[in-house]
C-alpha cells in the first residue's frame, strides 16, 4: 500500500492529493477534507484546503488560496496572492486577484473585481460590475455594486451610493470618499474647497471641478 500524502498548510500537515486539471495537466495541493471538481483549474503553486468547495469552472491560480468553508463557483478566477477563506464566497464571473483578501461572510460576484491590496470581509457584498481596488477595505454590512468603484485608502461599512447616468462618469459615494470616474476627494472637501484646494483639484481633475456643483447636490441627498 502507498503511503498517504501529506502536507502542511501552515496548521500542521493533512491528507491531500494534487489536482488533476481538466487540460491533464497536474495542479496544486488539494487537502482531502476540500473539495475540488474535476472541472475545476488549479495551478501548481495554488492551495484548497479546510472544508472549502470549488466547482463549476472555476480557476484557483498562481499563488491563490482558497479555505475553511470558502466557496468558489461558476467562471469565477482567484489568482496572484489572494485569499478566500472563512465563510466567503465567490461566484458569477468574479475576480479576486493580487493581494485581495475576501473573508467572514462576504459574498464577491457578478461581473464584480476584488484586487490590489483590498480587502472585503464581515458581511460585506461586492457585485455588479464594481471594482474594489487599491487599498481599499469593504466591510460591515457594506454593499458595493452597479459600476461603484472604490480606489485609494477608501473604505464601506454601509450600502455605498452609486450613480451612473448623471454625470459622464461613475460617481460612488463611500463612508469618507466620493469617487468620479478614477479621481477621488473626501466628502468633507466637496463641502468646502478653498481656492487652493480648488485650483489643484482643477489642475489634476478639471471634470471634478466642471461638475462640482452636481457633485455638492449629490453629497446632500445622500445624507
Amino acid at each position: 500500500m502507498s503511503k498517504k500524502k501529506t502536507f502542511d498548510f501552515g496548521c500542521g500537515p493533512v491528507s491531500v492529493h494534487r489536482h488533476q486539471n481538466p487540460d491533464g495537466s497536474i495542479g496544486g495541493w488539494v487537502a482531502d477534507t476540500a473539495s475540488v471538481a474535476p472541472t475545476v483549474y488549479v495551478s501548481a503553486d495554488a492551495w484548497v484546503y479546510g472544508n472549502a468547495q470549488v466547482y463549476g469552472n472555476a480557476w484557483v491560480y498562481g499563488n491563490a488560496q482558497v479555505c475553511d468553508n470558502a466557496r468558489v463557483c461558476d467562471n469565477a478566477r482567484v489568482c496572484g496572492n489572494a485569499r478566500v477563506y472563512g465563510n466567503a464566497q465567490v461566484y458569477g464571473n468574479a475576480r479576486v486577484c493580487d493581494n485581495a483578501w475576501v473573508c467572514d461572510n462576504a459574498w464577491v460576484y457578478g461581473n464584480a473585481r476584488v484586487c490590489d491590496n483590498a480587502w472585503v470581509y464581515g458581511n460585506a457584498q461586492v457585485y455588479g460590475n464594481a471594482q474594489v481596488c487599491d487599498n481599499a477595505w469593504v466591510y460591515g454590512k457594506a454593499q458595493v455594486y452597479g459600476n461603484a468603484q472604490m480606489y485609494g485608502e477608501a473604505k464601506a461599512t454601509k450600502p455605498v451610493v452609486s450613480i451612473d447616468n448623471l454625470l459622464p462618469y461613475t460617481v460612488t459615494i463611500t463612508d469618507q470618499h466620493i469617487q468620479v470616474g478614477c479621481v477621488q476627494v473626501k466628502l468633507s472637501k466637496v463641502k468646502d474647497l478653498n481656492v487652493k484646494e480648488m485650483k489643484k483639484l482643477h489642475e489634476e481633475a478639471p471634470e471634478f471641478v466642471r461638475y462640482l456643483p452636481a457633485l455638492k447636490a449629490i453629497v446632500k441627498a445622500a445624507k
